[in-house]
């Protein structure tokens, strides 16, 4: 996926709703909006107490040869002194985000701007609406079905695009629960704009409060599931 640094007015001296978001700023955004760091605050403290444990998987997956847990440095291109560095890391410990794989040394790109599509899969997942899946655990996914079927499918989203195998699972939820518009194109590998993004988390907190609150009341509280936030790493 070929993504670009923003520099220059126009992006700018956008208005606030118009703005094309960097992917430091709209992590930003989402850790605030979801309220993640409070949300998650026994998990998060204890990846910080057992870094090697917690961050096993992702030290697998990057290339980056600099990884320190103290102090913490994940991404090449967020050093401790980066504004953004704190949500990145916490995007991080909650396997949000993971950086450019298929890039030398697995930058992060904070300044970047982050498409539609990417957006949409770190609100889902901070939202805990749709958590991810390999591309090998797709063929029983219902999602990934309901993407190829005539009312969630859109013109622009490919599934047998290589770069785009897991686009579709997203966009058939988000159509399904209201939080993307009903329409032929989603645009996914466009930047998204602040008031796009807005619109998108807002949607996506209403979806969840409502089905949090429909599940209370049709499970008895003996069998509620358990919150992630108190699964503390040891």
């Amino acid at each position: 996926m070929d993504v670009s640094p923003l520099t220059g007015p126009t992006f700018y001296d956008a208005p606030d709703a118009e703005k094309i978001l960097t992917r430091g700023e709209a992590i930003q955004n989402v850790v605030n909006f979801f309220d993640l760091e409070n949300r998650y605050k026994t998990l998060i403290d204890s990846c910080y107490k057992f870094p090697d444990e917690c961050f096993f998987v992702f030290s697998a997956m990057s290339d980056f040869d600099g990884i320190k847990f103290k102090p913490l440095l994940l991404y090449p291109d967020v050093s401790s002194g980066n504004k953004y560095a704190g949500a990145i890391d916490t995007a991080t410990i909650l396997g949000l985000v993971h950086g450019y794989l298929n890039e030398d040394q697995t930058p992060f790109h904070p300044n970047y701007y982050i498409t539609r599509i990417q957006a949409l899969k770190v609100i889902l997942g901070a939202s805990q609406l749709l958590s991810w899946k390999d591309k090998f655990e797709l063929d029983e996914d219902y999602w990934q079905q309901q993407s190829q079927k005539g009312s969630f499918q859109v013109a622009d989203v490919n599934g047998q695009n290589p770069d785009e195998w897991w686009y579709g699972r997203y966009v058939a939820f988000a159509l399904d629960a209201g939080i993307a518009e009903d329409e032929r194109y989603f645009r996914p590998n466009d930047a998204i704009t602040s008031g796009e993004m807005t619109e998108f988390m807002a949607r996506a907190l209403d979806y969840e409060n409502t089905n949090a609150q429909l599940n209370e009341q049709a499970v008895p509280q003996t069998q509620q599931p358990t919150d992630p936030s108190t699964q503390a790493i040891n």
